[in-house]
């Protein structure tokens, strides 16, 4: 069979099988149209050969392909648009694939072309950038030294005689300001068009106070600077500032919204999403990156190292092993910490195929239904007031585990069932489960604030910032605030979905050391009941974990037959 095209069906068919990196589509067009290897098609503002594009999407089995079996032509020129640090669409013109591999930070591409396909590696573009240029843009340290051991020009410097330790102090890179100085002996006195050195940029965007944090990036330079303790307080500044600038400038990824499929956008995210159908390596690598889910992924992490300190912390004061009335909360930490588990990796994982994705969220819901049980599992025990302890314990448990169940199901049910774009019921399939077991969750919590008196003591302040932040973070996600009103402005930090995640993060923290001041607080009261059964205890998560692995598998099973008869 033989593609019968337009010209402009023509040019999306490659397109998209590079973007999404499908590489047999790829090989059977270019089998059928061999002349158009070199070939420059249209996307938006971009002109690019199929080996640019590979080279832009970050797709090393394509570029490997196009070099192997169509000895494209390396050194083919395009045209290219690229975020800038304000979100503005800048337009590179004549660039080739190396130079497009450096510009996307893609150290293993830029390899490749390297070695072999000998790519030009002091290839001017149209601005007279070089591929040492871009790596030094993008702090890549092991890039630029990599191009500098293979022949690369660290002296060429770009239109305006704009040098590339220039651009590494005024990024603020010490490690590449380093490099250059002091063993490449790039001269920090040369001046650019204007008159400016690299000094003069350094101080511009205030990287640097005076001369002797400068000395911070030329220590080898024999220049008298005065050592006093304004200065060394001057350098520890310096440090910690240019450490946080790092994960501001931390390198990122380019798709926006229109590049994939509608299942992987977020409302009001125009930027930083990652590429489907890559290797595994690519998303874990991503852990390290800046895209849209960054963010998500972090505040989780340190979720479960935080919660894992908790485990040992209170075990060393409540003796687990030993004191059976202990054993509600680590059936909740436990909770807390898979629910954590689940959503770090979800965000971390689920772009890689639509598959996936779903598979992905679904588990997060799992994570979601756990901790919603241990949550109310612990307020239950240890921050209910007594009479309301022995009138609804056992039946508690029981309806907040069918709750659990009932908050999964329904999740699973919208991702599953529902697709772009979404009607505003999905979101009431998500939210009202949720809120529900939220809310039934804190049923002892509000008793027992109701009943307290102020000043509040540690442990109703811990309960009641919970409820309060928990408030906060739904209205941010459910209502897309803030983003909404500065759409593509909070792609990287600052959206809802961030906001929501860092809120449930410190909820979870509140909740614990509240209930261990309960415990504290009511260590006599808590004594005097019968013990807590491990079987129920252990017993009642696990079967709620079965429930939603069962769920789970129903909805995969589902998917698949539905696939199977279209």
């Amino acid at each position: 069979m033989s593609f019968q095209l337009s010209a402009i069906n023509d040019e999306e068919l490659v397109h998209d099988a590079v973007r999404y990196g499908h590489i047999i589509s790829l090989e059977v067009y270019l089998n059928q149209n061999p002349k158009c290897i070199n070939k420059l098609y249209t996307y938006g503002k971009s002109q690019w050969t199929p080996l640019i594009a590979a080279c832009f999407y970050q797709h090393e089995h394509v570029v490997r392909m196009l070099l192997t079996n169509y000895k494209s032509n390396i050194e083919a020129l395009g045209t290219i648009t690229l975020n800038s640090i304000d979100n503005r669409l800048d337009l590179a013109e004549e660039v080739s694939a190396l130079w497009t591999a450096g510009a996307v930070n893609n150290f293993d591409i830029v390899k490749l072309l390297i070695e072999n396909g000998n790519a030009n590696i002091n290839h001017l573009i149209k601005t007279h950038s070089t591929t040492l240029r871009a790596a030094c843009y993008h702090n890549n340290l092991k890039m630029v030294k990599y191009l500098i051991e293979h022949g690369a020009n660290p002296y060429q410097s770009k239109k305006g005689n704009y040098t590339n330790l220039m651009l590494s102090a005024g990024r603020q890179y010490p490690a590449i300001v380093n490099y250059l100085v002091n063993e490449l002996k790039c001269n920090i006195n040369e001046r650019d068009e204007n008159g400016q050195t690299a000094l003069y940029y350094a101080t511009e965007i205030e990287i640097m106070f005076d001369t002797t944090r400068f000395s911070y990036y030329f220590s080898t330079i024999p220049v008298s600077f005065e050592h006093d303790i304004s200065a060394r307080l001057q350098r520890l500044y310096f440090r910690v500032r240019s450490t946080f600038i790092s994960f501001q400038n931390m390198s990122r990824y380019p798709y926006t919204f229109n590049d994939v499929p509608p299942l992987f956008v977020e409302s009001f995210i125009l930027h930083g999403y990652r590429s489907i159908h890559q290797p595994w390596s690519y998303y874990w690598k991503s852990l390290f990156h800046k895209h849209n889910e960054t963010i998500n992924v972090w505040s989780h992490l340190i979720g479960i190292l935080y919660m894992g300190y908790l485990l040992y912390y209170y075990n060393q004061r409540l003796k687990f092993y030993e004191n059976s009335h202990s054993w509600p909360f680590v059936v909740s930490l436990c909770t807390a910490i898979i629910m954590f588990i689940c959503s770090a990796f979800a965000h971390l994982l689920h772009s890689k195929s639509e598959r996936i994705h779903r598979t992905c969220f679904a588990i997060d819901y799992v994570g979601v239904s756990l901790h919603g049980f241990g949550s109310g599992f612990l307020h239950i025990y240890y921050s209910a007031p007594q009479w309301y302890y022995d009138k609804i314990q056992y039946q508690y448990v029981f309806i907040l585990l069918l709750f659990g169940i009932l908050a999964c199901f329904l999740n699973c049910f919208a991702q599953y069932y529902f697709h772009p774009p979404y009607p505003p019921l999905k979101r009431i399939c998500q939210f009202l489960p949720c809120g529900i077991l939220w809310i039934y969750s804190i049923i002892p919590l509000i008793i027992g604030l109701i009943s307290c008196r102020f000043p509040l003591d540690l442990s109703s302040i811990c309960h009641l910032g919970q409820v309060i932040l928990f408030l906060i973070g739904a209205t941010f996600f459910a209502f897309d605030i803030p983003q909404r009103f500065w759409p593509g402005g909070l792609d990287f930090i600052g959206q809802s979905h961030h906001l929501f995640h860092l809120c449930i993060y410190f909820v979870t923290v509140c909740q614990m050391h509240g209930v261990y001041w309960d415990y504290e607080k009511n260590q006599k009261i808590l004594d005097q009941r019968s013990k807590p059964d491990l079987i129920f205890c252990a017993g009642s998560m696990i079967s709620l974990i079965l429930w939603d692995i069962v769920i789970v598998w129903y909805f995969q099973r589902w998917l698949r037959e539905k696939h199977h008869v279209y």
